[in-house]
């Protein structure tokens, strides 16, 4: 939902609530998130001519929001050793990838947000062991993409980014 946010305004698309996310193209049918939010970020970015690159700047970012994609799906949060990681590497950056918001920080943010453990955290301890990753979160969730995420879809029913070549329709899973 988050890539969503950040792409509505510079791509053709028609959100519809379904059980499974699914992106339907002219040849192919994406249905994986990561595949889905890599295609939006990349039209995006041709769109906007590189102002909206959620996949990093170089090859070298690419290569870590891939990493950071990769590790949002199979860390749990739960274990000390992921939020220490976590935390370590946020210690002296807002962004885990260059200096501004990619699909690494959408990943990673999106995993937590998701993680009943993590939501539990809110005791003073944990949030001096995880100082940075408790101020990234809050940070991030004060932003307007992040905060509409937390909203359900058919809250933007009806509403469209203007109309360009075809429209793309993008099925958004039913997270409750």
């Amino acid at each position: 939902k988050v890539t969503l946010e950040f792409c509505k305004d510079t791509l053709p698309l028609s959100v519809q609530e379904h059980e499974k996310t699914s992106l339907d193209l002219p040849k192919v049918k994406l249905e994986n998130d990561a595949q889905i939010a890599k295609y939006l970020s990349q039209v995006s970015s041709a769109e906007t001519k590189g102002s909206l690159n959620l996949c990093g700047n170089n090859f070298i970012h690419a290569t870590e929001v891939d990493h950071w994609i990769q590790v949002s799906g199979t860390w749990d949060f739960s274990k000390k050793e992921s939020l220490v990681y976590l935390n370590n590497a946020l210690a002296c950056r807002t962004f885990l990838v260059g200096h501004k918001i990619t699909l690494a920080v959408i990943f990673m943010w999106s995993a937590l947000y998701g993680c009943s453990s993590w939501k539990k955290m809110a005791d003073d301890e944990a949030k001096k062991a995880y100082s940075h990753v408790f101020r990234w979160f809050s940070y991030l969730s004060k932003q307007k993409e992040f905060s509409a995420s937390g909203k359900p879809l058919s809250s933007t029913k009806g509403k469209t980014a203007p109309q360009k070549n075809k429209e793309q329709k993008v099925k958004q899973k039913d997270e409750g």
